[in-house]
């Protein structure tokens, strides 16, 4: 994979640097000792990189919050 070595190397790059460097090198030794080509998902598949959770927005009723207010300091009111 010649012409895609550049990017997979810059990939790697960046996990490293936003991960784990060790754990990079960590798994660059695997894939080597086990003779395979250490690409971008190689490497990845071999380290825990955390997962962000998707969140769900989180619906806002301020009608609780107006009635604690005058009628004159209702926008609404």
């Amino acid at each position: 994979m010649p012409k895609r070595a550049d990017r997979e190397y810059v990939r790697t790059l960046h996990l490293a640097a936003t991960t784990s460097e060790c754990e990079v090198e960590t798994a660059l030794q695997l894939l080597g000792e086990a003779g395979q080509i250490p690409t971008f998902d190689a490497v990845r598949d071999l380290i825990c990189v955390p997962r962000i959770p998707t969140l769900a927005p989180l619906p806002v009723h301020l009608d609780h919050y107006d009635q604690l207010l005058t009628s004159k300091e209702c926008a609404h009111g």
